[in-house]
């Protein structure tokens, strides 16, 4: 599997629309080339939180855009009110023709998924809370993406 990294944050754009949080900007310090287009490291948090942004705001059609199956929209429980969706760090990898990834998120949420490089949907989605154990989840990867501050 190849992987790629990235730092996701840098200040903050408004939320799309005019309703929920204001959203972290997204910034690659690192790519991997070898990953198809759609795969690349900045994409793939872009489009992790256009998600996140989208089921923050409540928007099921707009989050429906950036999946490949509705369905997988019932695997994810939307934000507490005052508590919105925010990604932290998602590590990029490709292997049986999806992009791999592992994510954080706010409030100590783990998950695990796959993208579709050509039409950039989500295909698999998982979200889970971390177990105290867990090692950070970028910790000696070279592969990863933040949101700073």
């Amino acid at each position: 599997m190849t992987g790629a990294a990235l730092a996701i944050g840098c200040g903050e754009k408004p939320a799309s629309g005019d309703r929920g949080p204001a959203r972290q900007e997204v910034a690659a310090t690192d790519d991997d080339t070898s990953l198809p287009p759609g795969c690349r490291p900045a994409e793939v948090a872009q489009l992790l939180d256009d998600l996140f942004d989208a089921l923050n705001r409540r928007d099921d059609d707009a989050a429906a855009a950036l999946v490949a199956d509705r369905e997988l929209l019932a695997l994810l429980e939307r934000p507490a009110a005052g508590r919105p969706l925010r990604l932290v760090a998602v590590i990029v990898g490709f292997a049986n023709g999806l992009g791999q990834i592992e994510f954080r998120a706010s409030d100590r949420l783990v998950g695990k998924g796959a993208i579709d490089c050509e039409t950039r949907k989500v295909v698999a989605i998982g979200l889970g809370a971390e177990h105290e154990r867990m090692a950070p989840l970028c910790a000696g990867r070279r592969a990863c993406a933040r949101h700073w501050g």
